[in-house]
Protein backbone atom coordinates (compact mmCIF):
# COMPACT_ATOMS: atom_id res chain seq x y z
CA UNK A 1 0.00 0.00 0.00
CA UNK A 2 2.86 2.19 0.91
CA UNK A 3 4.64 1.62 -2.74
CA UNK A 4 1.15 2.46 -4.29
CA UNK A 5 0.00 5.68 -2.35
CA UNK A 6 3.71 6.96 -2.97
CA UNK A 7 3.68 6.01 -6.29
CA UNK A 8 0.44 7.69 -6.97
CA UNK A 9 1.86 11.00 -4.64
CA UNK A 10 5.03 10.85 -7.14
CA UNK A 11 2.36 10.94 -10.83
CA UNK A 12 0.21 13.80 -9.05
CA UNK A 13 3.25 15.90 -8.21
CA UNK A 14 4.66 15.23 -11.77
CA UNK A 15 0.72 15.61 -13.25
CA UNK A 16 0.96 19.10 -11.42
CA UNK A 17 4.33 20.30 -11.73
CA UNK A 18 3.62 20.07 -15.60
CA UNK A 19 0.27 21.77 -15.74
CA UNK A 20 0.09 25.27 -17.75
CA UNK A 21 0.82 27.67 -15.61
CA UNK A 22 -1.84 30.91 -16.40
CA UNK A 23 -0.20 34.30 -16.50
CA UNK A 24 -1.99 37.52 -16.17
CA UNK A 25 -0.92 39.11 -19.51
CA UNK A 26 -0.02 42.93 -20.45
CA UNK A 27 -2.15 43.09 -24.11
CA UNK A 28 0.24 44.48 -26.86
CA UNK A 29 -1.58 45.84 -29.82
CA UNK A 30 0.23 44.69 -33.11
CA UNK A 31 2.16 47.45 -35.68
CA UNK A 32 0.98 48.58 -38.73
CA UNK A 33 2.64 47.86 -41.75
CA UNK A 34 1.71 49.09 -45.52
CA UNK A 35 2.10 46.34 -47.98
CA UNK A 36 1.59 46.63 -52.23
CA UNK A 37 1.58 44.10 -54.85
CA UNK A 38 3.10 44.45 -57.08
CA UNK A 39 6.74 46.06 -56.73
CA UNK A 40 6.61 49.58 -57.90
CA UNK A 41 8.41 50.14 -61.28
CA UNK A 42 8.56 46.14 -61.68
CA UNK A 43 6.66 45.14 -65.57
CA UNK A 44 3.30 42.75 -64.68
CA UNK A 45 1.00 40.64 -66.37
CA UNK A 46 -2.73 40.20 -65.19
CA UNK A 47 -5.11 38.88 -66.46
CA UNK A 48 -9.05 38.68 -66.35
CA UNK A 49 -10.21 38.61 -63.23
CA UNK A 50 -6.79 38.90 -61.62
CA UNK A 51 -6.01 42.12 -59.49
CA UNK A 52 -3.48 44.63 -61.17
CA UNK A 53 -2.76 46.32 -57.64
CA UNK A 54 -3.19 45.62 -54.04
CA UNK A 55 -2.07 47.84 -51.11
CA UNK A 56 -3.07 47.57 -48.08
CA UNK A 57 -2.32 48.19 -44.16
CA UNK A 58 -2.64 45.21 -41.72
CA UNK A 59 -1.65 45.08 -38.25
CA UNK A 60 1.12 42.59 -37.73
CA UNK A 61 2.57 40.85 -34.64
CA UNK A 62 5.64 38.32 -33.90
CA UNK A 63 5.14 35.46 -33.32
CA UNK A 64 7.04 32.03 -32.68
CA UNK A 65 6.87 28.65 -34.83
CA UNK A 66 6.91 25.72 -32.78
CA UNK A 67 8.15 23.13 -34.75
CA UNK A 68 6.92 19.71 -33.02
CA UNK A 69 3.91 19.17 -30.56
CA UNK A 70 5.42 18.93 -26.96
CA UNK A 71 3.74 17.15 -23.95
CA UNK A 72 1.15 14.54 -23.32
CA UNK A 73 -2.35 15.37 -24.39
CA UNK A 74 -4.47 14.49 -21.54
CA UNK A 75 -1.55 13.34 -19.00
CA UNK A 76 0.48 16.71 -18.84
CA UNK A 77 0.70 20.34 -20.66
CA UNK A 78 0.44 20.17 -24.49
CA UNK A 79 2.19 22.31 -27.40
CA UNK A 80 0.85 22.48 -30.27
CA UNK A 81 3.30 22.60 -33.20
CA UNK A 82 2.10 25.48 -35.02
CA UNK A 83 2.32 29.46 -34.36
CA UNK A 84 2.33 31.04 -31.47
CA UNK A 85 1.03 34.95 -31.42
CA UNK A 86 2.99 37.69 -29.26
CA UNK A 87 0.26 38.65 -27.49
CA UNK A 88 2.11 40.95 -24.45
CA UNK A 89 3.96 40.89 -21.88
CA UNK A 90 3.73 39.62 -18.11
CA UNK A 91 5.97 38.79 -14.98
CA UNK A 92 7.02 35.21 -14.29
CA UNK A 93 9.64 34.21 -12.23
CA UNK A 94 12.27 32.23 -13.69
CA UNK A 95 15.31 30.70 -12.36
CA UNK A 96 14.81 32.22 -9.07
CA UNK A 97 14.05 35.66 -10.62
CA UNK A 98 11.17 37.47 -11.62
CA UNK A 99 11.20 38.53 -15.41
CA UNK A 100 9.39 40.34 -17.53
CA UNK A 101 8.73 38.34 -20.34
CA UNK A 102 7.50 37.88 -24.36
CA UNK A 103 4.16 35.95 -24.19
CA UNK A 104 3.60 34.29 -27.42
CA UNK A 105 0.18 31.89 -27.55
CA UNK A 106 -1.19 29.28 -29.93
CA UNK A 107 -4.36 30.56 -31.21
CA UNK A 108 -7.00 27.38 -30.51
CA UNK A 109 -7.91 27.03 -26.49
CA UNK A 110 -7.14 23.65 -24.55
CA UNK A 111 -9.81 22.78 -21.60
CA UNK A 112 -8.20 22.52 -18.52
CA UNK A 113 -8.99 21.57 -14.76
CA UNK A 114 -10.20 25.19 -13.99
CA UNK A 115 -11.60 26.52 -17.46
CA UNK A 116 -10.35 27.08 -21.26
CA UNK A 117 -6.49 27.42 -21.21
CA UNK A 118 -4.29 28.43 -23.83
CA UNK A 119 -0.41 26.83 -24.80
CA UNK A 120 1.69 29.72 -24.24
CA UNK A 121 5.80 29.75 -24.95
CA UNK A 122 7.75 32.68 -22.59
CA UNK A 123 11.05 34.63 -24.20
CA UNK A 124 13.08 36.31 -21.79
CA UNK A 125 14.91 39.77 -22.14
CA UNK A 126 18.09 37.47 -23.23
CA UNK A 127 16.36 35.79 -25.47
CA UNK A 128 15.79 32.45 -24.26
CA UNK A 129 12.08 30.65 -24.67
CA UNK A 130 10.29 28.42 -21.91
CA UNK A 131 7.51 26.21 -22.24
CA UNK A 132 4.53 27.75 -19.68
CA UNK A 133 4.22 24.90 -17.44
CA UNK A 134 5.28 25.07 -13.85
CA UNK A 135 8.81 23.62 -14.41
CA UNK A 136 9.27 25.54 -17.16
CA UNK A 137 11.55 23.36 -19.57
CA UNK A 138 13.56 25.72 -22.08
CA UNK A 139 13.37 25.33 -25.64
CA UNK A 140 16.65 24.48 -27.86
CA UNK A 141 17.21 27.09 -30.68
CA UNK A 142 16.38 24.69 -33.12
CA UNK A 143 12.98 23.79 -31.74
CA UNK A 144 11.21 27.08 -33.15
CA UNK A 145 11.53 29.76 -35.32
CA UNK A 146 10.96 33.73 -35.68
CA UNK A 147 8.23 34.92 -37.82
CA UNK A 148 5.44 37.91 -38.52
CA UNK A 149 2.11 37.49 -38.82
CA UNK A 150 -0.76 39.13 -40.16
CA UNK A 151 -3.26 39.65 -37.06
CA UNK A 152 -6.12 38.56 -36.65
CA UNK A 153 -9.71 39.76 -38.15
CA UNK A 154 -10.25 41.26 -34.56
CA UNK A 155 -7.48 43.79 -35.05
CA UNK A 156 -6.72 46.70 -37.78
CA UNK A 157 -7.18 45.82 -41.50
CA UNK A 158 -7.63 48.23 -44.67
CA UNK A 159 -6.99 46.73 -48.53
CA UNK A 160 -7.63 48.03 -51.87
CA UNK A 161 -7.89 46.06 -55.48
CA UNK A 162 -7.96 47.31 -58.90
CA UNK A 163 -9.26 44.14 -60.53
CA UNK A 164 -9.02 43.51 -64.55
CA UNK A 165 -12.35 42.81 -66.21
CA UNK A 166 -11.54 42.90 -70.13
CA UNK A 167 -11.15 45.18 -73.07
CA UNK A 168 -13.63 46.20 -75.62
CA UNK A 169 -11.43 47.52 -78.30
CA UNK A 170 -9.67 50.31 -76.74
CA UNK A 171 -11.38 50.86 -73.93
CA UNK A 172 -10.38 48.75 -70.73
CA UNK A 173 -12.23 47.60 -68.03
CA UNK A 174 -11.65 47.05 -64.63
CA UNK A 175 -13.52 47.17 -60.68
CA UNK A 176 -12.13 49.00 -58.00
CA UNK A 177 -12.83 47.54 -54.32
CA UNK A 178 -12.05 48.11 -50.79
CA UNK A 179 -11.94 45.69 -47.71
CA UNK A 180 -12.38 45.70 -44.48
CA UNK A 181 -11.22 43.53 -41.59
CA UNK A 182 -11.33 40.83 -45.10
CA UNK A 183 -14.70 41.99 -46.08
CA UNK A 184 -15.49 43.62 -49.20
CA UNK A 185 -16.78 47.20 -48.64
CA UNK A 186 -20.15 47.21 -50.96
CA UNK A 187 -20.34 51.27 -51.10
CA UNK A 188 -16.90 50.93 -52.49
CA UNK A 189 -17.17 48.42 -55.26
CA UNK A 190 -16.39 50.46 -58.13
CA UNK A 191 -16.82 49.44 -62.16
CA UNK A 192 -14.75 51.72 -63.96
CA UNK A 193 -13.41 51.92 -67.54
CA UNK A 194 -10.29 53.62 -69.49
CA UNK A 195 -10.01 54.95 -72.92
CA UNK A 196 -6.40 54.57 -74.36
CA UNK A 197 -6.73 56.05 -77.22
CA UNK A 198 -5.65 58.89 -75.04
CA UNK A 199 -2.56 57.43 -73.51
CA UNK A 200 -1.21 54.28 -71.92
CA UNK A 201 -1.67 55.65 -68.38
CA UNK A 202 -4.56 54.83 -66.02
CA UNK A 203 -4.51 57.48 -63.10
CA UNK A 204 -7.41 56.08 -60.36
CA UNK A 205 -7.88 57.18 -56.37
CA UNK A 206 -4.18 57.98 -56.52
CA UNK A 207 -2.66 55.20 -57.94
CA UNK A 208 -0.84 55.46 -61.47
CA UNK A 209 -0.45 52.45 -63.78
CA UNK A 210 1.50 52.29 -67.06
CA UNK A 211 0.03 50.08 -69.86
CA UNK A 212 2.36 48.07 -71.93
CA UNK A 213 0.48 45.99 -74.30
CA UNK A 214 -3.22 44.39 -73.50
CA UNK A 215 -6.35 42.08 -75.15
CA UNK A 216 -9.00 40.89 -73.83
CA UNK A 217 -7.16 37.61 -71.83
CA UNK A 218 -3.96 39.32 -70.36
CA UNK A 219 -2.64 43.01 -69.57
CA UNK A 220 1.33 43.67 -69.08
CA UNK A 221 1.78 46.75 -67.12
CA UNK A 222 3.43 49.11 -64.64
CA UNK A 223 2.78 50.52 -61.41
CA UNK A 224 4.16 53.58 -61.37
CA UNK A 225 2.88 54.62 -57.47
CA UNK A 226 -0.10 53.30 -55.46
CA UNK A 227 -3.03 54.55 -52.98
CA UNK A 228 -0.63 56.06 -51.00
CA UNK A 229 1.82 58.03 -52.63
Amino acid sequence: MKKIALSLSLCLTFLLCSCVSQLKINSAKGETRHWIVPELNTVAVSYIGDSLLKEGTASTSDALVLKDDYGKLGWTAFFNKGTYKFVGTASKRINHENQTVRVYQYGNPMPGVTGTIYAQLLETSDGDVYYNTNTLPMLNKDDYSKTTVVADVNDYYFEQQLIYTGTEGKIIKFTYREFADGTARPAFTIDATYDMSQDNVIRFKGAVLEIVSYNNQSIKYKVVSGYKK
